[in-house]
């Protein structure tokens, strides 16, 4: 027969390996899925700051100038939209980037488009 202390210790060695069980599982799943959206979030709030900060800049310059502080905008800008390859690649390798779009290649775009000033 169990005996009654071996009760206690039973149940209260179960609930412990309960706890650590449940706490190891959110982990994982907080590593694997909340990390990388809120990641990802905060880098494209990044780029809109960026661009809403500087627009009067990026707008009001002539096409023809070539500005210093246009040109670091530009370098704030690109090294923003590099920060969200590596978010979306990871993304990727899990199966969690919509296969319908092609982020990546949008972004690419994007940096590219940074790169080059529209011609008047």
């Amino acid at each position: 027969m169990i005996t009654e202390l071996l009760k206690i210790v039973l149940t209260a060695s179960l609930t412990l390996l309960g706890g650590v069980l449940i706490f190891c599982i959110t982990t994982v799943l907080n590593k694997l899925f909340i990390e990388p959206v809120l990641s990802l979030r905060k880098i494209l709030s990044d780029i809109s700051f960026c661009i809403q900060c500087h627009a009067a800049t990026i707008i009001n310059t002539p096409a023809t100038t070539q500005s210093d502080a246009l040109a670091k905008i530009y370098d704030e800008i690109r090294s923003l939209t590099a920060r969200i390859r590596p978010t979306l690649a990871q993304r990727r390798q899990l199966g969690r980037v919509n296969q319908g779009r092609d982020l990546l290649g949008v972004f690419g775009r994007f940096a590219s488009a940074s790169t080059k000033r529209p011609r008047e």
